[in-house]
């Protein structure tokens, strides 16, 4: 209901963080670089619960680039060498809530 309040937020965010790529910055995470776009998934569910659907879309976009076709996950680390399942939860829900049903 602090619909203000979440566009100030979305509009920071898009500055400071989302890269032209879709991708986030994690400076200052420690655990980003182990679960590359757990964070892409959360923020990209709430952008289009908001309404900011060229922001999920974007999160997606790079989130898609992490994709497993060999085990059907997403790659949790930058180094692509790792699927779990909290990373690849979140980039189906991101999926979902985007409309990327294949």
């Amino acid at each position: 209901g602090q619909v203000r309040e979440a566009e100030r937020v979305f509009d920071y965010v898009e500055r400071h963080y989302v890269l032209a790529n879709g991708d986030l910055r994690g400076d200052g995470v420690p655990w980003f670089p182990m679960f590359r776009t757990y964070a892409h998934g959360w923020l990209g569910c709430a952008a289009v619960r908001h309404g900011r659907y060229e922001l999920a879309r974007r999160l997606m976009d790079f989130v898609t680039t992490t994709y497993d076709p060999a085990s059907g996950g997403f790659f949790a680390d930058a180094a692509r060498t790792h699927c779990e399942v909290m990373t690849t939860s979140m980039a189906g829900m991101l999926a979902l809530a985007t409309g990327r049903l294949q």
